[in-house]
Protein backbone atom coordinates (compact mmCIF):
# COMPACT_ATOMS: atom_id res chain seq x y z
CA UNK A 1 0.00 0.00 0.00
CA UNK A 2 1.53 3.48 -0.75
CA UNK A 3 1.35 6.16 1.90
CA UNK A 4 0.66 8.75 -0.40
CA UNK A 5 -3.06 9.25 -1.59
CA UNK A 6 -3.85 10.30 -5.41
CA UNK A 7 -6.56 13.03 -3.11
CA UNK A 8 -4.20 14.24 -0.35
CA UNK A 9 -2.20 17.10 -2.59
CA UNK A 10 -2.02 21.13 -2.69
CA UNK A 11 -1.58 23.26 -5.08
CA UNK A 12 -0.12 26.46 -4.95
CA UNK A 13 -0.13 29.01 -8.18
CA UNK A 14 1.17 32.44 -8.55
CA UNK A 15 2.08 34.68 -10.48
CA UNK A 16 6.12 35.51 -11.03
CA UNK A 17 7.88 39.11 -10.35
CA UNK A 18 10.62 38.06 -12.82
CA UNK A 19 9.60 35.47 -15.44
CA UNK A 20 11.05 31.64 -14.17
CA UNK A 21 12.04 33.28 -10.78
CA UNK A 22 10.48 31.32 -7.97
CA UNK A 23 7.76 33.51 -7.10
CA UNK A 24 7.46 31.16 -3.85
CA UNK A 25 3.49 31.09 -3.37
CA UNK A 26 2.20 30.19 0.05
CA UNK A 27 -1.08 27.81 1.09
CA UNK A 28 -2.58 31.28 2.83
CA UNK A 29 -2.74 33.45 -0.34
CA UNK A 30 -2.07 31.22 -3.18
CA UNK A 31 -3.76 27.81 -2.90
CA UNK A 32 -5.98 26.54 -5.77
CA UNK A 33 -8.69 24.18 -5.92
CA UNK A 34 -7.79 21.38 -8.73
CA UNK A 35 -9.92 18.15 -10.58
CA UNK A 36 -7.40 15.28 -12.04
CA UNK A 37 -3.97 17.07 -11.56
CA UNK A 38 -1.66 15.29 -13.79
CA UNK A 39 2.11 15.31 -14.29
CA UNK A 40 3.54 14.93 -17.89
CA UNK A 41 7.00 15.49 -19.77
CA UNK A 42 9.91 16.61 -18.28
CA UNK A 43 13.94 15.93 -18.64
CA UNK A 44 14.14 13.44 -21.65
CA UNK A 45 16.73 10.52 -21.70
CA UNK A 46 19.22 10.53 -24.75
CA UNK A 47 19.99 7.40 -26.54
CA UNK A 48 23.28 6.14 -27.10
CA UNK A 49 22.67 2.88 -28.79
CA UNK A 50 24.62 3.66 -31.95
CA UNK A 51 28.24 3.88 -30.75
CA UNK A 52 29.97 0.82 -31.87
CA UNK A 53 31.46 -0.64 -28.52
CA UNK A 54 32.65 -4.58 -29.45
CA UNK A 55 29.39 -5.89 -28.26
CA UNK A 56 26.08 -6.12 -29.77
CA UNK A 57 24.46 -4.22 -26.35
CA UNK A 58 23.32 -0.88 -26.53
CA UNK A 59 25.20 2.50 -24.39
CA UNK A 60 23.64 3.39 -21.38
CA UNK A 61 20.85 6.51 -22.01
CA UNK A 62 22.28 9.99 -21.03
CA UNK A 63 20.23 12.31 -19.02
CA UNK A 64 18.59 15.07 -21.37
CA UNK A 65 17.33 18.43 -20.64
CA UNK A 66 13.47 19.33 -21.25
CA UNK A 67 10.67 21.43 -19.59
CA UNK A 68 7.50 19.61 -17.96
CA UNK A 69 4.20 20.05 -18.30
CA UNK A 70 1.33 19.82 -15.52
CA UNK A 71 -2.81 19.32 -16.51
CA UNK A 72 -5.62 19.87 -14.19
CA UNK A 73 -9.40 21.66 -13.78
CA UNK A 74 -10.97 23.66 -11.65
CA UNK A 75 -14.63 24.72 -11.04
CA UNK A 76 -15.60 27.72 -12.55
CA UNK A 77 -16.45 29.76 -10.03
CA UNK A 78 -16.51 33.21 -8.43
CA UNK A 79 -14.70 34.27 -5.19
CA UNK A 80 -17.68 35.18 -3.03
CA UNK A 81 -16.57 39.03 -3.05
CA UNK A 82 -17.37 41.27 -6.12
CA UNK A 83 -14.25 43.00 -7.28
CA UNK A 84 -11.68 40.01 -5.87
CA UNK A 85 -10.15 37.96 -8.47
CA UNK A 86 -11.16 33.93 -8.53
CA UNK A 87 -8.87 31.87 -6.85
CA UNK A 88 -7.58 30.51 -10.13
CA UNK A 89 -6.91 34.03 -11.68
CA UNK A 90 -3.30 33.60 -11.61
CA UNK A 91 -3.89 30.78 -13.61
CA UNK A 92 -6.25 32.70 -16.19
CA UNK A 93 -3.43 35.34 -16.47
CA UNK A 94 -0.68 32.65 -17.19
CA UNK A 95 -3.22 31.59 -20.29
CA UNK A 96 -2.82 35.17 -21.97
CA UNK A 97 -5.50 36.75 -19.86
CA UNK A 98 -5.29 40.33 -18.65
CA UNK A 99 -6.90 40.78 -15.13
CA UNK A 100 -9.28 43.97 -14.08
CA UNK A 101 -10.23 44.29 -10.72
CA UNK A 102 -13.08 46.91 -10.22
CA UNK A 103 -13.18 46.76 -6.25
CA UNK A 104 -16.42 48.66 -5.98
CA UNK A 105 -19.94 48.81 -7.98
CA UNK A 106 -19.98 51.61 -10.27
CA UNK A 107 -23.16 53.54 -9.51
CA UNK A 108 -24.91 56.69 -10.99
CA UNK A 109 -28.09 58.50 -13.13
CA UNK A 110 -28.03 57.79 -16.51
CA UNK A 111 -28.51 60.84 -18.96
CA UNK A 112 -30.19 59.32 -21.46
CA UNK A 113 -30.86 56.28 -23.06
CA UNK A 114 -32.06 54.34 -26.59
CA UNK A 115 -32.62 50.89 -28.03
CA UNK A 116 -28.99 49.78 -27.28
CA UNK A 117 -27.38 52.72 -25.48
CA UNK A 118 -27.33 54.04 -21.59
CA UNK A 119 -25.39 57.26 -21.44
CA UNK A 120 -23.71 56.98 -18.02
CA UNK A 121 -23.44 59.95 -15.46
CA UNK A 122 -21.05 62.83 -15.75
CA UNK A 123 -19.32 61.52 -13.49
CA UNK A 124 -18.37 58.13 -15.54
CA UNK A 125 -14.86 56.90 -16.96
CA UNK A 126 -13.46 59.35 -19.16
CA UNK A 127 -11.54 56.14 -20.93
CA UNK A 128 -12.48 54.18 -23.85
CA UNK A 129 -13.45 50.64 -23.23
CA UNK A 130 -13.88 51.23 -19.11
CA UNK A 131 -16.43 49.07 -18.71
CA UNK A 132 -16.63 46.90 -21.60
CA UNK A 133 -17.17 43.26 -20.94
CA UNK A 134 -18.90 44.01 -17.65
CA UNK A 135 -22.26 43.84 -16.44
CA UNK A 136 -24.98 46.81 -16.02
CA UNK A 137 -28.14 47.00 -14.49
CA UNK A 138 -30.86 49.08 -14.15
CA UNK A 139 -31.74 49.20 -10.72
CA UNK A 140 -34.85 52.10 -10.49
CA UNK A 141 -36.45 54.26 -13.05
CA UNK A 142 -37.45 53.86 -16.29
CA UNK A 143 -36.33 50.02 -17.53
CA UNK A 144 -35.76 48.83 -14.01
CA UNK A 145 -34.97 45.17 -13.66
CA UNK A 146 -33.03 44.63 -16.59
CA UNK A 147 -29.48 43.60 -16.50
CA UNK A 148 -27.29 43.32 -19.96
CA UNK A 149 -23.87 43.38 -20.71
CA UNK A 150 -21.47 46.24 -21.59
CA UNK A 151 -20.39 45.18 -25.71
CA UNK A 152 -18.94 48.71 -26.48
CA UNK A 153 -18.07 52.16 -23.97
CA UNK A 154 -16.86 56.02 -25.28
CA UNK A 155 -15.54 57.58 -22.88
CA UNK A 156 -15.85 61.26 -24.28
CA UNK A 157 -19.49 60.82 -24.57
CA UNK A 158 -19.92 58.24 -21.53
CA UNK A 159 -22.13 56.04 -23.87
CA UNK A 160 -22.07 52.70 -23.10
CA UNK A 161 -23.64 50.15 -26.10
CA UNK A 162 -25.10 47.29 -24.89
CA UNK A 163 -25.72 43.51 -25.75
CA UNK A 164 -28.45 42.62 -26.43
CA UNK A 165 -31.19 45.57 -26.92
CA UNK A 166 -32.75 46.57 -23.78
CA UNK A 167 -36.75 45.44 -23.69
CA UNK A 168 -37.19 49.09 -22.31
CA UNK A 169 -34.55 51.86 -22.98
CA UNK A 170 -33.91 53.52 -19.90
CA UNK A 171 -34.33 57.66 -19.69
CA UNK A 172 -32.58 60.06 -17.35
CA UNK A 173 -34.94 58.50 -14.55
CA UNK A 174 -33.27 55.59 -14.46
CA UNK A 175 -30.19 54.24 -12.04
CA UNK A 176 -28.16 52.27 -12.67
CA UNK A 177 -24.98 49.51 -11.35
CA UNK A 178 -22.24 48.31 -13.50
CA UNK A 179 -21.15 45.43 -11.02
CA UNK A 180 -17.90 45.22 -8.74
CA UNK A 181 -16.26 42.44 -11.01
CA UNK A 182 -13.41 40.69 -11.95
CA UNK A 183 -12.84 40.69 -15.82
CA UNK A 184 -10.28 38.60 -17.98
CA UNK A 185 -9.60 39.92 -21.43
CA UNK A 186 -6.87 37.61 -24.21
CA UNK A 187 -3.96 40.30 -24.51
CA UNK A 188 -0.62 40.20 -26.74
CA UNK A 189 1.73 42.18 -24.19
CA UNK A 190 2.75 42.24 -20.50
CA UNK A 191 1.53 38.33 -20.26
CA UNK A 192 2.64 36.76 -17.04
CA UNK A 193 4.16 33.38 -16.05
CA UNK A 194 3.66 31.90 -12.80
CA UNK A 195 5.57 29.32 -9.92
CA UNK A 196 3.49 25.86 -10.17
CA UNK A 197 3.81 24.34 -6.41
CA UNK A 198 2.54 20.59 -6.03
CA UNK A 199 2.83 19.23 -2.73
CA UNK A 200 1.52 15.80 -2.50
CA UNK A 201 1.28 14.55 1.02
CA UNK A 202 2.56 11.43 2.59
CA UNK A 203 0.36 9.80 5.07
CA UNK A 204 2.80 10.36 7.66
CA UNK A 205 5.92 12.28 7.96
CA UNK A 206 7.26 15.15 4.35
CA UNK A 207 5.84 15.62 1.76
CA UNK A 208 6.78 15.70 -1.79
CA UNK A 209 7.18 18.96 -3.62
CA UNK A 210 7.07 18.88 -7.36
CA UNK A 211 7.88 22.53 -8.45
CA UNK A 212 7.08 24.29 -12.40
CA UNK A 213 8.43 28.15 -12.84
CA UNK A 214 8.21 30.25 -15.60
CA UNK A 215 4.89 28.57 -16.78
CA UNK A 216 2.11 29.10 -19.55
CA UNK A 217 -0.93 27.16 -19.71
CA UNK A 218 -3.61 27.11 -22.50
CA UNK A 219 -7.22 27.07 -21.25
CA UNK A 220 -10.02 24.95 -22.63
CA UNK A 221 -13.78 25.77 -20.98
CA UNK A 222 -16.69 22.99 -20.82
CA UNK A 223 -20.39 24.25 -19.80
CA UNK A 224 -22.13 21.01 -19.35
CA UNK A 225 -26.36 22.00 -18.35
CA UNK A 226 -27.42 20.77 -15.23
CA UNK A 227 -23.38 19.83 -14.77
CA UNK A 228 -20.33 21.34 -13.20
CA UNK A 229 -18.47 24.01 -15.03
CA UNK A 230 -14.81 23.59 -15.09
CA UNK A 231 -11.58 25.05 -16.71
CA UNK A 232 -8.94 22.72 -17.65
CA UNK A 233 -5.86 24.57 -17.67
CA UNK A 234 -2.66 22.54 -19.39
CA UNK A 235 0.47 24.16 -18.09
CA UNK A 236 4.21 24.30 -19.22
CA UNK A 237 7.75 25.39 -18.06
CA UNK A 238 10.78 24.63 -16.04
CA UNK A 239 11.27 21.59 -14.76
CA UNK A 240 13.09 21.39 -11.04
CA UNK A 241 13.88 18.94 -9.35
CA UNK A 242 11.59 17.06 -6.72
CA UNK A 243 12.31 17.11 -3.46
CA UNK A 244 11.08 16.15 0.41
CA UNK A 245 9.93 19.09 2.05
CA UNK A 246 7.68 19.43 5.55
CA UNK A 247 4.40 19.13 5.38
CA UNK A 248 2.52 22.67 4.67
CA UNK A 249 -0.63 23.59 6.56
CA UNK A 250 -3.99 23.47 5.64
CA UNK A 251 -4.49 25.41 2.67
CA UNK A 252 -6.91 28.96 2.55
CA UNK A 253 -9.68 28.01 -0.35
CA UNK A 254 -12.51 30.18 -1.09
CA UNK A 255 -15.54 29.05 0.64
CA UNK A 256 -17.63 29.64 -2.59
CA UNK A 257 -19.14 26.23 -4.36
CA UNK A 258 -19.34 26.33 -7.85
CA UNK A 259 -22.73 26.82 -9.08
CA UNK A 260 -24.26 24.23 -11.50
CA UNK A 261 -25.48 25.21 -15.72
CA UNK A 262 -28.91 26.06 -15.01
CA UNK A 263 -30.93 29.24 -14.74
CA UNK A 264 -28.43 30.74 -17.41
CA UNK A 265 -29.13 33.76 -19.88
CA UNK A 266 -27.34 32.56 -23.32
CA UNK A 267 -28.24 35.36 -26.09
CA UNK A 268 -26.74 34.59 -29.75
CA UNK A 269 -26.81 37.81 -32.05
CA UNK A 270 -29.84 38.63 -29.60
CA UNK A 271 -32.11 36.06 -29.52
CA UNK A 272 -32.88 33.71 -26.77
CA UNK A 273 -30.75 29.91 -27.43
CA UNK A 274 -31.01 27.17 -25.47
CA UNK A 275 -28.15 24.69 -26.00
CA UNK A 276 -26.98 20.80 -24.94
CA UNK A 277 -23.81 21.80 -24.65
CA UNK A 278 -21.15 24.67 -25.21
CA UNK A 279 -16.87 24.88 -24.57
CA UNK A 280 -14.69 27.15 -25.88
CA UNK A 281 -10.38 26.91 -26.47
CA UNK A 282 -8.36 29.70 -26.08
CA UNK A 283 -5.98 28.14 -27.85
CA UNK A 284 -2.81 29.23 -26.96
CA UNK A 285 0.37 27.71 -28.68
CA UNK A 286 2.79 27.73 -26.01
CA UNK A 287 6.38 27.08 -26.53
CA UNK A 288 9.98 27.25 -24.65
CA UNK A 289 13.11 28.47 -26.54
CA UNK A 290 16.41 26.45 -25.93
CA UNK A 291 18.82 27.69 -23.03
CA UNK A 292 22.34 26.58 -22.85
CA UNK A 293 23.02 28.10 -19.42
CA UNK A 294 19.86 26.17 -17.78
CA UNK A 295 20.36 23.17 -16.00
CA UNK A 296 17.94 21.49 -18.31
CA UNK A 297 18.65 23.81 -21.07
CA UNK A 298 15.43 24.84 -21.86
CA UNK A 299 14.39 28.60 -21.23
CA UNK A 300 11.13 29.65 -19.84
CA UNK A 301 7.48 29.38 -21.09
CA UNK A 302 5.72 31.82 -23.26
CA UNK A 303 2.71 31.99 -25.42
CA UNK A 304 3.37 32.54 -29.09
CA UNK A 305 0.40 32.12 -31.32
CA UNK A 306 -3.52 32.22 -30.38
CA UNK A 307 -6.92 30.98 -31.84
CA UNK A 308 -9.66 31.20 -29.41
CA UNK A 309 -12.45 28.07 -30.97
CA UNK A 310 -15.79 26.92 -29.75
CA UNK A 311 -18.84 25.11 -29.78
CA UNK A 312 -22.37 25.46 -29.03
CA UNK A 313 -25.15 23.36 -30.05
CA UNK A 314 -28.59 24.80 -29.84
CA UNK A 315 -31.98 22.89 -31.17
CA UNK A 316 -32.50 22.93 -35.00
CA UNK A 317 -34.25 25.95 -35.67
CA UNK A 318 -36.26 27.75 -38.94
CA UNK A 319 -33.35 29.48 -41.40
CA UNK A 320 -35.59 32.67 -40.50
CA UNK A 321 -34.12 31.99 -36.75
CA UNK A 322 -30.95 31.08 -37.61
CA UNK A 323 -29.07 29.94 -40.84
CA UNK A 324 -25.92 28.90 -40.01
CA UNK A 325 -24.95 27.83 -43.34
CA UNK A 326 -25.60 30.98 -44.99
CA UNK A 327 -23.94 33.27 -42.04
CA UNK A 328 -20.82 30.60 -42.97
CA UNK A 329 -20.73 31.28 -46.13
CA UNK A 330 -20.93 34.76 -46.18
CA UNK A 331 -18.55 35.19 -43.11
CA UNK A 332 -21.28 36.88 -40.72
CA UNK A 333 -19.67 37.63 -37.52
CA UNK A 334 -22.39 37.27 -34.48
CA UNK A 335 -22.34 38.06 -30.74
CA UNK A 336 -22.82 35.85 -27.94
CA UNK A 337 -23.22 36.12 -24.39
CA UNK A 338 -23.87 33.77 -21.69
CA UNK A 339 -24.16 34.51 -17.89
CA UNK A 340 -25.55 32.23 -14.76
CA UNK A 341 -24.99 32.28 -10.80
CA UNK A 342 -27.43 34.83 -8.72
CA UNK A 343 -25.10 35.60 -5.63
CA UNK A 344 -23.19 38.66 -6.04
CA UNK A 345 -19.73 37.82 -6.45
CA UNK A 346 -20.73 34.39 -7.82
CA UNK A 347 -21.87 35.00 -11.10
CA UNK A 348 -20.44 34.37 -14.46
CA UNK A 349 -20.46 36.17 -17.84
CA UNK A 350 -18.72 35.04 -20.58
CA UNK A 351 -19.25 37.81 -23.84
CA UNK A 352 -17.64 37.08 -27.41
CA UNK A 353 -18.11 40.09 -29.35
CA UNK A 354 -17.79 38.45 -32.36
CA UNK A 355 -17.65 34.44 -33.09
CA UNK A 356 -17.44 33.61 -36.96
CA UNK A 357 -19.14 30.15 -37.85
CA UNK A 358 -16.76 27.22 -38.95
CA UNK A 359 -19.22 24.92 -39.53
CA UNK A 360 -22.35 23.39 -39.32
CA UNK A 361 -23.14 19.47 -38.40
CA UNK A 362 -26.23 17.63 -37.62
CA UNK A 363 -26.86 16.04 -33.98
CA UNK A 364 -28.96 14.33 -32.04
CA UNK A 365 -29.72 15.06 -28.18
CA UNK A 366 -32.04 12.34 -26.91
CA UNK A 367 -34.30 11.98 -29.80
CA UNK A 368 -34.49 15.75 -30.78
CA UNK A 369 -32.59 17.34 -33.85
CA UNK A 370 -29.59 19.93 -32.87
CA UNK A 371 -27.08 21.57 -34.98
CA UNK A 372 -23.83 21.44 -33.46
CA UNK A 373 -22.19 25.18 -34.52
CA UNK A 374 -18.31 25.38 -34.43
CA UNK A 375 -17.07 28.82 -34.01
CA UNK A 376 -13.77 31.05 -33.95
CA UNK A 377 -13.28 34.46 -32.04
CA UNK A 378 -10.52 36.52 -34.05
CA UNK A 379 -11.51 39.81 -32.71
CA UNK A 380 -7.55 40.74 -31.44
CA UNK A 381 -6.86 41.07 -27.73
CA UNK A 382 -10.79 40.90 -27.45
CA UNK A 383 -12.01 37.45 -28.40
CA UNK A 384 -13.89 36.70 -25.50
CA UNK A 385 -14.16 38.48 -22.33
CA UNK A 386 -14.94 36.43 -18.99
CA UNK A 387 -16.00 38.31 -15.99
CA UNK A 388 -16.78 37.31 -12.13
CA UNK A 389 -19.49 39.67 -10.43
Amino acid sequence: MSNYRTQDRTLLVKVETTPGSDAAPDVATDAMKCISPTWNGGPQAITNDDEVTGALDAGQDVPGGGGAGFTCSVAIKGPGTGGEAPEFGPSLRASGLAETLTAADVTGTAQAGAASTVTLAAGASAVNDAYTGMVIAITGGTGSGQTRLVADYVGATKVATVFPAWTTPPDATSTYTIHANALYVPASSSLKTVSLYDYQHRNSGNSRLRKLLGACANAQFTLPVRGRPTVQFTYQGKFVTPSDVAKPSLPTLDATTFRPVMAMDCSLDGTATKFNQFSFDLGNQVAQADDPSDTYGIDVAGIVKRKITGRINPPLDLLSVRDVWTDFLNGTSRKLWLRWGNTAGNRVSIFFPSIVYTGQENEDVQGFAHEGIPFSAPTPDGGVFVCFY
